[in-house]
């Protein structure tokens, strides 16, 4: 008999275990950051144990991906798809959706805050949010920069181009992270869907979206805007057109069907060019007597959000303006001829 009750007790702690096995968290799942208090942030360290160097500390909400299952207590995570990798104390990571406690910040900078791949404005340029623009914060870094998120786009922009200006010192930002404790989850997805702003989503990727004088599709076209292109909108849909303005320099309609303001992901098809004319001038305006930006050495990269013509409206640097088609290395995607036709 005493055989048989121990293997009895052994199949009954296996069957006990397979609910425990089947819940533990492995490679590819999501987990959530839950601090006790919704305040406190958690550190990304770029080693799994608690004296490692932070990479950022990251606010309750945040969704982290895992790379491998999780052991000695720590998550080998990523934030996002181009995030430095690292781990976060398990104990302060949730299964379960956990309500965001993003700060909200808004562009305070004239001339927008430029989005980076990574924290450093020698990464990739992802594109340029106007000054007035809401996005939410999903870290702060002690280096100068914070990992944010809007309609569709994450990526690093340079705190003191925003406002308020988080601190990374626990003891003296936590009036700064929640702006509306009552309701955390709302004021997210207002915030996230930022219906002040919206990107040409065009269901084409080789197609442009045209801006033109007025709200009707024989108005003349002022230029053709690649998908990924963020615009400000200026009033509500009439007619299916809406009013709109790029970077502050750019003002016209667009159809609202090809709009993307839900916060829905859209992937950019802008277009990446070199200037190759020594001396090439950026200009606030598709016009040679408008202000000169900044003056590009040949090699410069540029990011082309649309074709104006002769001109082509940029992302260069962190700053916004129009150059001279001809400046640059190509005008594939430049002309106002379809693309594929040119």
């Amino acid at each position: 008999m005493k055989p048989f009750l121990s293997i009895l007790a052994l199949l009954l702690c296996l069957l006990l275990a397979v609910p425990a096995l089947a819940d533990a968290p492995g490679a590819g799942d999501t987990l959530y950051v839950a601090n006790p208090d919704p305040a406190d942030r958690l550190n990304l360290r770029a080693a799994p144990r608690p004296d490692a160097v932070s990479l950022g500390k990251y606010y309750n909400g945040t969704p982290v991906y895992l790379l491998e299952a999780p052991s000695a207590g720590y998550a080998h995570v990523r934030i996002q798809g181009d995030s430095p990798e690292g781990y976060m104390d398990l104990s302060y990571l949730s299964a379960e959706y956990v309500e965001p406690a993003f700060p909200i910040l808004t562009v305070a900078a004239a001339s927008g805050a430029a989005v980076y791949r990574q924290p450093s404005a020698s990464s990739e340029l992802i594109t340029l949010f106007p000054k007035g623009s809401s996005v939410c914060a999903l870290c702060v870094r002690d280096d100068g920069w914070v990992q944010i998120t809007a309609i569709g786009y994450t990526g690093y922009v340079r705190s003191d181009l925003m406002t308020p200006q988080l601190s990374y010192h626990r003891e003296t930002d936590s009036s700064a992270v929640i702006h509306n404790a009552s309701d955390q989850s709302a004021a997210y997805t207002v915030q996230v869907s930022l219906p002040s702003l919206a990107v040409v989503s065009n269901p084409d990727p080789l197609d442009r979206l045209n801006l033109r004088e007025a709200p009707d599709a024989s108005a003349p076209i002022l230029g053709k805007y690649f998908s990924g292109t963020i615009v400000s909108l200026l009033g509500p849909v009439e007619d299916g057109w809406v009013k709109v303005c790029i970077s502050g320099a750019a003002t016209g309609y667009m159809q609202s069907r090809f709009l993307e303001c839900g916060g829905r992901p859209v992937q950019s098809a802008m277009l990446d060019k070199t200037v190759s004319a020594p001396g090439s001038a950026l200009f606030s305006a598709p016009d040679k007597s408008s202000s000169v930006v900044a003056v590009l050495s040949r090699g410069t990269q540029l990011r082309v959000m649309g074709a104006w013509g002769d001109w082509c409206h940029v992302l260069a640097g962190g700053q916004t303006g129009f150059v001279l088609s001809e400046t640059l290395d190509s005008d594939y995607g430049l002309t106002f001829a379809p693309l594929g036709q040119e």
